[in-house]
């Protein structure tokens, strides 16, 4: 949960480097500054925690879309990670030596279809036509989470259009990713994972294959 008593976001603030400081000072809203610092904040306490570090020595580098990854120089077992947060939560991926992304999204009542015929491809679009209409919202998210996540994982950024793959998208069933650009193959390439991090929450990692074991677990500052 990203909003936590004052004393904790100063202890955070304190671990962040001169750069994300002044990022979080740009926020016009308060809260969205809060979130900030303690997404930022936690994610160098964990990061820290797993490479034997301290969390404020971190230093990150970012490729040419802007997804961020760890100086080389500290991270000798190839740790990667991905963050996503959506109102007061977040979530934080991490895996060794391949590429990860994830996406958390609040369950709310939207236009789901009118903004999967923008953004989906036709394939996405003529599941989701065709499940149950109790099961669209969901499904909507479930599709949304799974293709945000596929692109937050290749570093891409806009420039891979979310029409250019296929993911499943009935939320009865695990994900899947299907076609890459027409390719089943390449879809082979990749897994998904669906969670549900918090009741209205919906949550997925897009990972390179195997998938292996999922653990989770809840972030306990380490300044409490």
């Amino acid at each position: 949960m990203l909003d936590v008593v004052e004393t904790r976001v100063a202890a955070l603030w304190a671990l962040l480097s001169p750069d994300e400081q002044a990022r979080a000072e740009r926020f016009y809203s308060e809260r969205h500054q809060t979130r900030f610092i303690v997404c930022r904040g936690a994610l160098r306490e964990l990061l820290g925690q797993y490479l034997g570090c301290s969390a404020c020595e971190l230093g990150f580098e970012y490729g040419l879309h802007g997804k961020p990854g760890l100086n080389a120089r500290q991270n000798p077992a190839d740790l990667r990670f991905n963050l996503s947060h959506s109102e007061g939560l977040a979530v934080i991926a991490l895996t060794g030596c391949r590429d990860i992304g994830v996406d958390v999204e609040q369950v709310r009542p939207i236009n789901g279809m009118a903004i999967a015929g923008r953004y989906f491809s036709d394939a996405e679009i003529r599941q989701l036509r065709q499940l149950p209409l109790q099961w669209h919202q969901e499904a909507f998210f479930s599709c949304w989470t799974a293709k945000e996540a596929y692109i937050k994982a290749r570093g891409d950024g806009l420039s891979f259009a979310l029409k250019d793959f296929d993911v499943s998208t009935d939320p009865r069933q695990a994900p899947r990713m299907l076609k890459i650009q027409g390719s089943s193959a390449a879809a082979n390439h990749w897994v998904l994972h669906r969670m549900l991090p918090q009741p209205g929450f919906i949550a997925t990692l897009a990972l390179e294959a195997p998938l292996g074991k999922v653990l989770s677990g809840v972030w306990t500052s380490a300044n409490s």
